[in-house]
C-alpha cells in the first residue's frame, strides 16, 4: 500500500533533485545535449560573483527575518488566545472576543457586577 506512493514521490521529487545536483557539476546548458564534467569550477565562478553573494545575503536576511517574525507573532497569539490553565478555560476567558486583548484576573469585575467597589 505504501510502495506506489513512495515510488511516485521518488520519481517526481528524488530523480529531479539528483539530476539537478549532477547537472550542477557539468558544463551542460539549456537546450544542449552535450555533457561535460566541470567539477567544482561552476561553484567557484558563482561564489566569486558579487551579485550572487549579495543575493545570497539578501536571501538569508529575508529568511531569518521572516522566521523571527513568525515566532514573535505566534508567541503573541498564543499568549492572547490560549488560556493559561484548564481551570481558567471558561467561555469568554480568552481574548477571542472582539476588542482589545486583555488578560482577565480573578479580581476583575465584569460590566454587570452588582457588588459595590470599596475605596
Amino acid at each position: 500500500m505504501l510502495a506506489p506512493a513512495l515510488t511516485y514521490v521518488i520519481l517526481l521529487v528524488g530523480v529531479p533533485f539528483v539530476l539537478a545536483i549532477v547537472l550542477s557539476f557539468s558544463t551542460a546548458t539549456a537546450g544542449s545535449l552535450s555533457f561535460g564534467w566541470a567539477g567544482l569550477s561552476n561553484y567557484s565562478v558563482i561564489l566569486a560573483d558579487p551579485i550572487f553573494r549579495r543575493a545570497l545575503v539578501n536571501t538569508a536576511i529575508v529568511t531569518i527575518g521572516s522566521q523571527v517574525l513568525v515566532v514573535v507573532l505566534a508567541t503573541a497569539a498564543r499568549r492572547c488566545f490560549v488560556p493559561r490553565s484548564a481551570a481558567n478555560a471558561s467561555p469568554g476567558s480568552s481574548c477571542c472576543s472582539p476588542g482589545p486583548c486583555r488578560s482577565r484576573s480573578p479580581r476583575s469585575r465584569g460590566p454587570g457586577s452588582s457588588t459595590p467597589r470599596s475605596a
